[in-house]
């Protein structure tokens, strides 16, 4: 059964008569052309060089990241850790489905949906306290970015609210 290395070998291979002659340096070994075996041979190491270039973006990023937290004061470093630390608890993957469900929750939007919400609430002070500060916190946060002529979606309103939290605990002040 032929190959694909003997067809080539076969095609390249001077069997008839012919005025056509290989692109320079004409054959070499194995029947390809030169400039052709050039072409292909790099295609052999394909899979080491994907792999590497994998690897070489991999380093960049990371670069890229020391970089960035290198810039960063020392209550953005702590922060940083916080947010660090959270994505690698247990707790993360059981807040996402949490949040998942919560996102999905048909008719959360109408008034009768919020009558157990408003019991809970009723039941606990401090956290009816701490989820209107957040409120407020993320009311004046887009209000002061509207000022500035700054646009940010509710998710990272919520995020860098949630992040001031973490930085007032860290430091506090």
């Amino acid at each position: 059964m032929p190959t694909v290395g003997s067809f080539h070998d076969q095609y390249w291979k001077d069997t008839t008569p012919s005025t056509f002659v290989p692109p320079p340096p004409g054959p070499s070994r194995g029947g390809y052309p030169g400039w052709q075996a050039g072409v292909i041979a790099p295609s052999l190491f394909g899979m080491i060089g994907a792999w590497l270039d994998g690897q070489m973006e991999r380093l960049r990023w990371a670069l890229r990241l020391v970089r960035r937290v290198e810039r960063m004061n020392d209550e953005q470093k702590r922060v940083l850790d916080v947010v660090i630390r959270s994505l690698e608890s247990p707790a993360y993957p059981v807040a996402r489905v949490a949040v998942r469900d919560t996102a999905q929750t048909l008719g959360f939007n109408r008034p009768e949906a919020w009558k157990p919400y408003s019991h809970e609430l009723k039941a606990s002070p401090g956290r009816a306290e701490n989820t209107f500060r957040h409120l407020r916190a993320c009311s004046l946060t887009r209000d002061r970015l509207r000022e500035q002529g700054s646009t940010m979606t509710n998710p990272e309103m919520h995020l860098v609210v949630e992040l001031g939290y973490q930085a007032f605990a860290a430091v506090g002040r």
